[in-house]
């Protein structure tokens, strides 16, 4: 199977995301993948990531999706899908977007948008803003130019509440995590669960 094979469906956000003039990355168990350069399972969807600044310009670049917002009242309830107005500009804790289209031109239905927080030199860490990861080496690329999450935070995220496939992810890629990743991957992990079982493995 070729890499392009095995990849279409980034492939395919990478043809939507033409021509935009900020950062994005596509982010959840496709980063994974990407970072190992196979496709080691199923994948239900596909979801990407953006920096919140940014996210007018998207809302632009999206201008014939139908977008919808998920409305948090809180970082710990669940909210509702609502319109995503023209022009509004969305604060925390809402974070997820989910863009919508017919038109089969885009080959594409359905994208799930997550906005991340920075500063102009760090990743942050919604969930704790005492956790940050320099922007210079939160962004990865495959060899077809795919922006791709750094799988260190995309750990970070699965941590929280693993499925199956999260272990299946972790244990597929841990030992090829760099050393120095590892750690900060191990020490981003602590600070809210001390008790962690991947712990263990990243020490």
């Amino acid at each position: 199977m070729t890499e392009s094979n095995q990849f279409d469906l980034p492939l395919k956000v990478a043809w939507i995301m033409k021509g935009t003039t900020f950062p994005w990355f596509i982010a959840g168990g496709w980063a994974v993948d990407l970072f190992l350069n196979r496709v080691t399972r199923e994948h239900k969807d596909v979801e990407i990531g953006i920096f919140r600044k940014d996210q007018l310009i998207l809302q632009s670049h999206l201008k014939e999706w139908e977008l919808k917002k998920i409305n948090k009242s809180s970082t710990e309830k669940p909210g509702e899908l609502e319109t995503w107005r023209d022009g509004e500009y969305l604060r925390p804790p809402t974070h997820e977007i989910h863009a919508c289209t017919r038109n089969a031109s885009f080959n594409l239905s359905e994208l799930e948008i997550l906005l991340n927080e920075c500063d102009s030199t760090h990743w942050i860490f919604r969930r704790n803003h005492l956790i940050k990861h320099k922007l210079s080496s939160t962004i990865l690329y495959n060899r077809e130019g795919i922006p791709y999450l750094a799988p260190e935070i995309v750990f970070l995220y699965k941590a929280k509440a693993p499925k199956i496939y999260d272990e299946e992810d972790f244990n597929n890629t841990v030992n090829l995590l760099d050393p120095e990743f590892r750690t900060w991957l191990a020490s981003s992990i602590e600070l809210s669960s001390p008790d962690h079982p991947w712990l263990d493995r990243l020490a």
